[in-house]
């Protein structure tokens, strides 16, 4: 008779509830608020297929520096400034709200009066030097 082991069995229970359950490993490129199915996938579940993002995800080799700049879901939001803003880059309903006064590009973030400060200081310079010549 064969001997059971029960450790073995207890390893391979808990590998396949992870498989079934868990958060995948590629879900570390997305932010902690947004670790959810409904990030990539159209239904809560998971099950149901992906959504325009995660389409977009998988195609890029699970890499979201691939595809921060392109817009997933076309709301006119890229998925990197909707990833850190907490919207969700595959649905087109989800973006964010505007409600400061910021340029974003990327990972470059300026806020609005510094740069009407820097473009007063370009002109003033401009005539400035034309002046002297």
């Amino acid at each position: 008779m064969r001997k059971k082991h029960p450790a073995i069995a207890f390893l391979i229970f808990i590998l396949v509830i992870n498989i079934v359950n868990g958060i995948p490993l590629y879900m570390k490129e997305i932010p902690a608020s947004l670790k959810k199915c409904t990030v990539c996938h159209i239904q809560s579940s998971g099950i149901g297929g992906v959504n325009k993002f995660g389409f977009d995800f998988a195609k890029h080799n699970f890499s979201v520096a691939k595809i921060e700049k392109l817009d997933s879901d076309g709301d006119g939001i890229n998925n990197y400034d909707e990833l850190t803003l907490g919207t969700y880059p595959g649905d087109p309903n989800s973006y964010p709200s505007i409600t400061e006064n910021k340029v974003s590009e990327s990972r470059f973030t300026v806020k609005l009066p510094l740069v009407i400060l820097l473009l007063i200081l370009f002109i003033i310079l401009t005539f400035y030097l034309k002046s002297k010549m």
